[in-house]
């Protein structure tokens, strides 16, 4: 079974896939092997973020999957293996990616939360919405969309409470 777990930056994701890891299950971030980049929404062109952009560039770009990489990452683990997916994944693709797993997910936690993690957060190289700022802006579109990955589908999960009861549901 293939699951994604997706969400707006600092909704858990990272949180979710190491402890997934922890508990010997094949957990995957897509942060982390090569599969997303940036795109400027106008253009479609490949874009770089850099740290402090600002909220305006963060409005004008996405963070998306580029899907056959995915789909290659995919296939190179035997289909009888459960694989969970954590990453973010572009309001425009949802329609696409949903081709692709069997459960999704969408952590929703309250913007005092996300805004809270992402000015603490240290996994981040690039320090990604570590300003106010950019916080904002990226907080200003999630609900758009949260709403998109549910009219699609996916299962959300109001992830106020602990990591164990998001993994109960995810793995239940």
């Amino acid at each position: 079974m293939r699951t994604l777990i997706t969400g707006v930056a600092g909704a858990g994701k990272t949180t979710i896939v190491s402890e997934l890891r922890k508990r010997g299950y094949r957990a995957i971030d897509l942060d982390d092997c090569d599969v997303c980049i940036w795109v400027n929404k106008e253009t479609g062109k490949e874009a770089v973020y850099n740290e402090g952009a600002g909220g305006v560039w963060i409005e004008r770009h996405r963070w998306q999957v580029v899907v056959p990489k995915l789909i290659d990452l995919l296939d190179s683990f035997p289909e009888t293996e459960d694989v969970f997916v954590g990453g973010k994944v572009a309001s425009v693709q949802v329609d696409e990616i949903k081709k692709i797993f069997d459960r999704m997910y969408v952590l929703k936690p309250a913007d005092a939360i996300i805004d809270q993690r992402l000015s603490k957060r240290t996994s981040n190289i690039v320090n990604f919405a570590k300003t106010k700022e950019e916080r904002e802006a990226l907080i200003r579109g999630r609900n758009k969309f949260e709403q998109t990955c549910i009219d699609c589908g996916m299962v959300p999960l109001d992830n106020q409470g602990t990591v164990q009861e998001i993994l109960e549901e995810i793995l239940c």
